[in-house]
């Protein structure tokens, strides 16, 4: 299972740090607006009455819209507050899902964030030059392979006025991007932001 893991990983690495990948104008301005969305999404409070009605609203959009957005995790201090996984979902979504919670938790920030930095450091002089890097980000940053795999969209943070981080929320099954979008999409009509 730890080898078909690591797998698993070094495909989405391969993936990320490929030529169509490089780190573009567009990039950059895609994780300008990521970071904001982070600091503008933010709840007074955050309790399970909460997650029942964002997971609902989740559920609602997906079906209202046709989304391919089709498993969804909200988790407060790591306790599972809502999951759901419609039709259309596979057993592979749990793994996406897993990953984009290990990430989102490691680094208190979405996991799109995490893959626009991650690209953006890969072509980095000093990662290259730096001994234990060796060019390297996955090694740099230590990541476990459930992290390196997370650095996809769709992982967002549960932010708290006054408290900070406490919990995370997962949309999986749509294109890359997508589910990031999908949450954030949510996010401003429940916040009404």
């Amino acid at each position: 299972m730890h080898l078909r893991l690591l797998a698993f990983a070094y495909i989405v690495v391969t993936f990320l740090t490929s030529p169509a990948m490089a780190q573009s104008t567009t990039d950059k301005q895609r994780l300008a607006t990521v970071v904001a969305e982070e600091s503008q999404l933010v709840f007074d409070s955050f309790d399970h009455a909460t997650a029942l009605k964002l997971g609902m609203a989740m559920v609602k959009e997906a079906q209202d819209t046709k989304a391919p957005q089709t498993v969804f995790d909200i988790r407060r201090n790591g306790q599972i507050l809502f999951r759901v996984s419609l039709e259309g979902s596979s057993p592979d979504n749990e793994r996406w899902v897993n990953a984009k919670i290990a990430t989102t938790t490691r680094f208190l920030a979405s996991t799109e964030r995490k893959k626009l930095e991650y690209r953006a450091f890969m072509g980095a002089d000093w990662l290259k030059s730096y001994p234990n890097g060796g060019g390297d980000a996955v090694r740099f940053w230590n990541l476990t392979p459930d992290e390196a795999a997370g650095l996809v969209g769709g992982g967002f943070p549960i932010v708290v006025k006054g408290s900070g981080f406490v919990g995370t929320i997962v949309a999986s099954g749509g294109p890359d991007g997508s589910d990031h979008d999908f949450i954030v999409q949510v996010l401003r009509k429940f916040l009404r932001k």
